[in-house]
């Protein structure tokens, strides 16, 4: 039996067409940490039958795969996993010769996107199908990488076969050298607003999915899969740090003031005649609800904050984000 290390593992997803139908893969991801874990759920048969031990059968209810990953954010892969955080992608729009821009925002619906995750390795290839997004949270640090950690549930692993794992060229990764954070007062405001520096931000999406099982319909078939997955309430935290330099912030946090915000990531390479690789998320309305100081003896003083998202009226919108690369087609 061959056996193999992590690096020899590959994951792939594609969106569904028909949620819970096979797609063809769009993506392989480049992961740093991955696993697809099967959860099963059981009850078990404690009837009295004249004996002291206490169980003499069981049944398989529910059955779904959970899919993790953590790895560096990338200007062409990480589109696919915005889709389906957002649910919306715009048709691309041309910035200049072989530049697009893509823009993802909220589908106000429970039936975001699904998609075929493939795990292909030395020894087997599996799948899971119906597969939604869980979470997303994106922590950008000045002591690392921008990365991001994703997490998936789908229906139970299935055998799949003839898939061979083709990574995207030129997926550059994005550097945290390049990162601006702006505050305004609108998002109006953002594009003519003064970056301000920070130590490290983390953003975390949440779908809140939940599994809805029924009956099999099916003789001698126990219930083991969902009929159907839906995103439920959708919502964004997110915290941030930074040197204890200014009060304008603490300021913020003590008026309850909602502020636009965005954060914007560019690479390091011309991809155009002028333009980069770029990735920004936009918040219209964010409010401060956690600040603290961090003092000791000899450090210098940190101030962190913690943020919640929230629905701007006058926008239409709690969050978006806007890719720009050099991909031609829309993500869908």
């Amino acid at each position: 039996m061959a056996k193999d290390i992590g690096r020899l593992h590959s994951f792939g997803i594609g969106v569904e067409a028909t949620p819970g139908t096979v797609a063809t893969i769009d993506a392989w991801l480049p992961v740093q940490e991955a696993n697809m874990k099967s959860i099963v759920e059981m009850v078990k048969d404690d009837s009295w039958m004249g004996l002291i031990d206490e169980y003499s059968d069981n049944h398989i209810t529910k059955r779904r795969t959970e899919f993790t990953a953590k790895w560096i954010v990338r200007s062409k892969s990480i589109a696919w996993i915005l889709f389906g955080v957002f649910g919306t992608a715009g048709a691309p729009t041309l910035v200049e010769t072989g530049v697009y821009s893509h823009l993802f925002t909220r589908a106000n619906t429970n039936a975001h996107p699904a998609y075929t995750v493939i795990h292909d390795n030395q020894t087997a290839e599996e799948q899971s199908l119906y597969a939604m997004i869980q979470s997303l949270k994106l922590s950008f640090a000045v002591w690392s990488q921008a990365k991001f950690d994703l997490t998936m549930v789908g229906k139970g692993t299935t055998t799949s076969t003839g898939t061979t794992p083709a990574y995207t060229t030129a997926d550059e990764p994005f550097l945290i050298s390049n990162m601006a954070v702006k505050v305004a007062s609108a998002v109006a405001g953002l594009a003519g607003a003064t970056p301000f520096p920070v130590q490290s931000v983390n953003v975390e999406y949440m779908k809140n999915l939940t599994q809805i099982y029924s009956s099999a319909l099916t003789v001698g078939t126990e219930i083991v899969e969902f009929q159907s997955q839906h995103n439920q309430n959708f919502n964004i935290v997110w915290d941030l740090e930074l040197v204890m330099d200014t009060e304008t912030y603490k300021t913020l946090f003590i008026n309850w003031t909602k502020q636009a915000m965005s954060i914007t990531l560019t690479g390091k390479t011309l991809v155009g005649a002028t333009k980069y690789n770029t990735l920004t998320l936009t918040f219209p309305s964010i409010v401060i609800e956690d600040w603290d100081r961090k003092l000791s003896n000899n450090d210098i003083g940190m101030q962190t904050f913690g943020f919640t998202a929230l629905y701007s009226v006058a926008d239409t919108s709690t969050a978006s984000a806007l890719i720009q690369n050099t991909i031609a087609t829309q993500y869908v």
